[in-house]
């Protein structure tokens, strides 16, 4: 069998090459083949699909961040492919789960943030990216803008039904900022004319 180990490298030289920022997985990288990850009919329920495991993952902060090196950091990811969709230049990701993710999304003094990426000069892609549920465990986001006085933390579940839970903490033009909600899926917002269901308490200040 095939150590995917020996592409970790090649992956993050060309993640690194796409964002313009450091890209490592740092732990396993793994590939097994498993069932459909959804109800096939006829012939393809036989094609098993391979599901990719990294573990260690880290993507880095532009230079001028102030909240450190890394950007994100993700304890483990979890994806199947389905294979039949690549012959209509379609990544068909059903489930991607990640564990422990760890993200930082920070603005500065003017206009720069550290969640926009450089553009390809190569025109849009023929392929296209099709991840249809989007699992959380543990998750955590800080949200970070010296205008505002804004440094805010979120503690992140989902649901089975890619629904999630919140809780906040930090402060908010440097007032004391504490809250706990629920959300819709958060792939729903890819689609404007979606309503998205929020379900919220916050407090501000006190």
């Amino acid at each position: 069998t095939f150590d995917w180990n020996l592409a970790k490298p090649w992956i993050s030289d060309k993640v690194s090459e796409a964002t313009e920022r450091s890209f490592a997985i740092n732990g396993d990288l793994s590939l097994s083949w498993e069932p459909p990850a959804q109800k096939q009919s006829g012939w393809r329920r036989l094609i098993p699909w391979p599901h990719f495991r990294a573990q260690g993952i880290v993507l880095g902060n532009p230079q001028w961040a102030s909240t450190g090196p890394a950007m994100a950091r993700v304890q483990q990811v979890d994806f199947s492919i389905g294979l039949l969709a690549l012959f209509q230049k379609t990544i068909r990701i059903p489930s991607l789960l990640l564990t422990e993710p760890n993200l930082i999304l920070e603005k500065d003094q003017g206009t720069r943030n550290n969640w926009t990426f450089p553009k390809s000069d190569h025109g849009k892609s023929r392929w296209q990216l099709d991840i249809q549920n989007l699992g959380i465990t543990h998750g955590k986001v800080r949200y970070v803008d010296p205008v505002k006085k804004a440094d805010v933390v979120a503690q992140i579940n989902t649901f089975k039904d890619g629904s999630i839970s919140w809780k906040l903490s930090g402060l908010f033009n440097e007032e004391k900022l504490s809250g706990e909600g629920q959300a819709g899926a958060l792939l729903s917002l890819q689609s404007a004319k979606t309503r998205y269901p929020v379900k919220a308490s916050v407090k501000i200040g006190g």
